[in-house]
């Protein structure tokens, strides 16, 4: 029955709030069914995810939250989710989403801080990190990361400053980190003799940390200190025999010696450890290549390029691989076409923080730079 404006205005007053109720009713309902719905989806894309199948779980997820916007784990699993496939730019959207629906809540607030800061959005990333602590978080952790973000963006003098006050704190292990942090910070300087000076001071009082080893390995290895370097490396492997990092910071200094085959060896290692690693998968290839492996090397450019968040750097793998696998492509492979593929970034990848990001290497040997110019590839330092 069709029931116009004017008959409902003709419906006794009596019947009035009844019917309001009904149609309140009838809403609620179909809120309800929606979130239903949206818990179904989410639901499926748990399930689809626990049996691999990443691509359609991120659909379904996206469904619940189309379907219940301020459905927190929805948009939670597509952070982590859209992370997993190097899609940064949906995982900060999903993030800010977060933000959005729990304001009060310190840990959205570092969430969205990291992703910004990864994206080198320093700015946003500083905003987010002293809502953080605004909310709660300690500050000395706090000031090791935004330590960091100053190095990233080479702000030196307020790197330091952070990580002075982040050494001052009462958290052991947040102090050490800064007093890392304030060595590479003094590397970045030019100040590497104070650097070490800071780093052998650290080793000595702490009993030697993983950390503190490998950090002090990468400035020896940097300023050219081969020797030295691997000294730490092996101290560091001591300490921490299954991180992967140590393999290849070992791997890389017995490639600038020129022993290739216990590089190759150390290289392996760490890619059995964590295939997650692009530079490894580069590293490889560029050995296999050198030893005209050439299959063997398109895998490794390929399996590199799989998980290289570096656009750019991708591209280059892919297109390098598709070249050695054309039918006249081993042929025309040279030098220059490989010279400097494993230098990439050097951000150094201190173990003890994932989240902290720490700026380029300064070392380049000038014929490197060279090749590496000539290539087309950028003069980034060796690895």
């Amino acid at each position: 029955m069709k029931v116009s404006t004017s008959t409902i205005t003709r419906i006794s007053p009596v019947f009035l709030p009844l019917l309001c109720s009904f149609m309140i009713s009838v809403g609620f309902l179909l809120e309800v069914e929606a979130k239903s719905e949206a818990a179904k989806e989410k639901e499926a894309g748990d399930f689809l995810y626990f049996h691999g199948d990443r691509d359609e779980a991120i659909e379904r997820f996206e469904h619940a939250a189309e379907l219940e916007p301020d459905m927190v784990d929805a948009h939670m699993s597509l952070v982590n989710l859209y992370l997993l496939s190097k899609n940064r730019g949906a995982a900060l959207e999903h993030a800010k989403a977060l933000v959005k629906l729990k304001p009060k809540d310190k840990n959205m607030h570092m969430l969205l801080g990291n992703l910004y800061r990864g994206d080198k959005h320093y700015d946003e990333a500083v905003k987010e990190f002293e809502t953080a602590v605004a909310l709660g978080v300690p500050e000395q952790s706090v000031m090791n990361i935004l330590g960091y973000i100053y190095l990233d963006s080479k702000q030196l003098e307020k790197a330091l400053t952070c990580f002075a006050r982040a050494a001052d704190g009462k958290d052991r292990a947040a102090a050490v980190d800064a007093r890392l942090g304030a060595a590479v910070t003094k590397f970045r300087m030019n100040r590497g003799d104070d650097a070490l000076a800071d780093l052998d001071i650290l080793i000595k009082e702490s009993g030697g940390t993983g950390s503190a080893y490998l950090t002090r390995g990468h400035l020896r290895a940097n300023l050219n200190k081969l020797d030295g370097a691997l000294s730490d490396f092996k101290e560091a492997l001591k300490k921490e025999p299954e991180n992967a990092r140590v393999h290849e910071a070992i791997g890389n200094i017995y490639y600038r010696q020129g022993k290739k085959d216990e590089a190759e060896k150390a290289f392996l290692k760490s890619v059995r450890l964590d295939k997650e690693n692009a530079s490894v998968h580069y590293s490889l290839g560029t050995l296999d290549l050198e030893n005209k492996r050439f299959e063997e090397a398109a895998v490794h450019f390929e399996n590199g390029a799989e998980v290289d968040e570096d656009t750019e750097s991708r591209r280059k793998m892919q297109d390098l691989a598709r070249r050695i696998r054309s039918p006249l492509g081993a042929d025309t492979i040279d030098e220059a076409d490989y010279t400097g593929i494993t230098s990439r970034r050097n951000f150094f990848d201190l173990n003890y923080c994932d989240l902290l990001v720490i700026p380029n290497s300064v070392w380049l040997e000038s014929k490197e730079r060279v090749k590496i110019e000539n290539s087309g590839m950028s003069p980034e330092p060796k690895r």
